[in-house]
């Protein structure tokens, strides 16, 4: 697993948003991208992270300060197992992509950090399909 590692957020809200959140068979994530520090300490329009695991990987961007995440997610493998992109939020909260398969299948999608917070890491799942 790799991990990129950047100091704790500092904004805090309540509340969590959930978009299509997978739930059942859901996998513990093998592929974790998080901010880099450098990008922490300046406003910059987006960067960039890729998140790969044997069921499927998944690109995207983070912009407007981190409270966006956009990319698309594909289907790897026929093996039964549908992968998605999960943010999690300065708040503790998170926001799941819908997931997809089958094989070869992709999915685009873009998740929007509550008010007053940001994403501090972006992880790949996925649930059994």
């Amino acid at each position: 697993m790799k991990v990129l590692k950047w100091g704790a957020a500092g904004a805090a809200a309540i509340g969590a948003l959930a978009l299509g959140a997978p739930v059942a068979g859901a996998a513990v994530a093998t592929d974790v991208a998080t901010p880099s520090q450098s990008a922490q300490l300046k406003a910059i329009p987006c960067e960039n992270w890729t998140l790969k695991i044997a069921e499927g990987h998944a690109s995207g961007t983070w912009c407007n300060n981190y409270k966006t995440v956009s990319g698309t997610v594909t289907d790897d493998k026929a093996d039964g197992r549908c992968p998605y992109v999960r943010s999690h939020w300065s708040n503790g909260g998170v926001s799941d992509s819908a997931s997809i398969g089958p094989k070869g299948a992709s999915r685009s999608f873009t998740l929007n950090a509550p008010s007053g917070t940001t994403s501090t890491q972006v992880t790949i799942h996925y649930v059994f399909c």
